[in-house]
């Protein structure tokens, strides 16, 4: 490897020896790419022997003590003279997950997370309400976990969608809760669904094998113009992008002012979150598409003049030698002895083989005089000039 990004955890195996993962991502003729674990390299010794030279990028998680601005241990490399220039940036599809635990709507997931663990506790009243859903999409009710981090978003898009069955269950079960007949609250509902459906989407999109940096910076920046869009809308209001608040409103006049703010923070924190790619964007964006990048024209085009001489200098030798050699073979010199007639059989002055109209065959066929034979390359020919 030539350089690489690192992850600067340290796992071990059973008999506390350090296992360094070297991943490799191969790209092939027709541009497919592979990744794939290359090999285990055992180190038995300090963890710090390690090329640094070859160091790329740091890859970070959340932990405090890795991305720290002042003691982190990104800062201390980069103070650290020993680390040669590299990138940082913390893992995208974490960066989305915490952007959206900003919003305050605790209130609304506690009180599903109660009627789920309510409903889904007791093996009978769990058998009890899925034979309510005989004749339903929706199979049953999904628990809530803080640490999956698409389970917010489908534990709400469930208990939304089974909202009506749950209803009857717990009236059927003499269950009360003030929060499902309370509008606001329900709008409150409706609004935090269709938005971590939203976020969920975006989490997939960030998601799988072969994806890089560019798709994934892409996918983000789209995010964060819709939420613009969304927000003019709600201004506007209008329900288009949130089926589910739209439904839990109905008829109802209500203020959306706190929804446009919600949005809002979200799109701050989007901003916060992914400034670091601002450095490497302007790099992407020009593999990606070149003409939609602005440089310093002069620049380039002096740099791609200065390439495209010098492939038209290799590709003009490759094809004058390959020319040339093929000429020769195709019309052999005719020069006829002054001293003896043709004769067919062998030159007596040279011994090379003659045909019966005193050519000599191909095969002994003399390269043209250039400077060139047959075990000699051509002379280097002068630059080009325009």
């Amino acid at each position: 490897m030539s350089s690489g990004g690192s992850g600067f955890d340290e796992p071990t195996d059973i008999t506390d020896t350090a296992e360094l993962a070297v991943m490799v991502r191969m790209v092939f003729y027709n541009f497919a790419v592979k990744e794939d674990l290359l090999k285990l390299l055992p180190m038995k010794a300090h963890t710090t022997d390690m090329p640094l030279h070859k160091l790329s990028a740091i890859t970070t998680d959340e932990a405090p003590a890795i991305v720290g601005n002042i003691n982190g241990f990104i800062a201390l490399c980069k103070k650290d003279k020993s680390f040669p220039n590299f990138l940082s940036y913390h893992c995208i599809i974490h960066q989305e997950v915490l952007c959206g635990r900003i919003l305050p709507f605790e209130h609304v997931i506690k009180i599903v997370t109660k009627i789920v663990n309510f409903i889904r506790a007791v093996p009978l009243q769990h058998r009890l309400f899925k034979a309510l859903l005989a004749n339903s999409e929706e199979p049953d009710l999904i628990l809530y976990s803080k640490v999956r981090w698409l389970g917010k978003g489908k534990t709400l898009s469930r208990f939304v969608n089974l909202l009506e069955e749950i209803k009857n269950y717990l009236n059927s079960k003499d269950k009360t809760f003030a929060e499902l007949t309370d509008s606001c609250w329900l709008v409150d509902l409706g609004f935090i669904t269709d938005v971590m459906e939203k976020l969920n989407n975006l989490n997939l999109e960030l998601q799988g094998k072969d994806l890089h940096i560019a798709s994934m910076i892409g996918s983000v920046n789209s995010f964060k113009a819709k939420l613009g869009l969304w927000i003019s809308h709600l201004q506007m209001k209008s329900l288009v992008h949130f089926p589910n608040m739209k439904k839990m409103i109905g008829d109802i006049e209500i203020d959306l002012s706190s929804f446009v703010v919600n949005l809002q923070s979200l799109q701050n924190q989007f901003e916060k979150r992914f400034q670091q790619f601002t450095t490497i964007e302007p790099m992407v964006i020009f593999f990606v598409n070149p003409f939609t990048c602005q440089v310093n024209v002069t620049k380039m085009a002096a740099q791609i003049a200065e390439l495209v001489q010098a492939l038209q200098m290799t590709v003009f030798c490759c094809c004058f030698r390959t020319v040339l050699r093929v000429s020769v073979q195709e019309r052999p010199c005719s020069i006829p002895e002054k001293t003896s007639p043709p004769v067919h059989g062998k030159d007596k002055a040279t011994g090379n083989a003659r045909n019966h109209h005193g050519i000599r065959r191909p095969s002994e066929a003399p390269y043209l005089s250039l400077g060139a034979t047959p075990r000699s390359p051509l002379p280097r020919l002068a630059p080009l000039t325009s």
